[in-house]
């Protein structure tokens, strides 16, 4: 069954051969390395100073190909552009949780000229602070990195939250 559905994905051109059915995780980070992690029971997100960044799956995220930010712990829940922004069950008809990439470093919200941004300027190496939308303005606190703008995954986007741990697991083991 996990060969025929490998099969199908590529017949679909929803993956290629030797790719992963969903792409793994990365950490995002903000000026000076500081790391976005989401806490899944309160559905806070936080940037936290590099020195307490541990590459946990929390600190990781994907975007699909709609543009949507996933947490590498949850799949199924995508950052949500409330102010401060949260993490919440991602939904195809959620225009909250599309996100713009055009600007990178920038992250917009998608038809707005509103970005993520380290509410309070940028970290040193401990501390948390909260991720605002803000207008944007090119400053340090809204250029982010190691952003994997995985958008030509369009597989992920249709998969509903019971069936991602399957895909992760095909994901790893073929």
């Amino acid at each position: 069954a996990d060969q025929a559905l490998l099969a199908l994905a590529q017949k679909l051109k929803l993956t290629e051969a030797g790719k992963p059915l969903i792409p793994a995780a990365s950490s995002m980070r903000i000026g000076n390395n500081s790391c976005l992690r989401a806490n899944l029971e309160t559905g806070e997100i936080k940037a936290h100073g590099s020195g307490e960044c541990t590459n946990a799956a929390q600190e990781t995220w994907l975007v699909d190909g709609l543009n949507r930010i996933h947490n590498g712990a949850d799949l199924s829940r995508c950052i949500t552009s409330t102010s401060p922004i949260r993490l919440a069950t991602c939904s195809l008809n959620a225009v909250d949780q599309v996100w713009d990439f055009s600007a990178l470093p920038a992250i917009k919200k998608s038809g707005s000229n509103q970005c993520m941004d380290m509410e309070g300027g940028l970290l040193n190496a401990t501390g948390n602070k909260n991720i605002i939308l803000y207008s944007c303005g090119g400053g340090a606190n809204q250029k982010w990195s190691k952003v994997t703008a995985a958008t030509s995954n369009a597989l992920l986007p249709l998969l509903h939250a019971q069936n991602l741990p399957i895909a992760q697991r095909l994901s790893v083991t073929k």
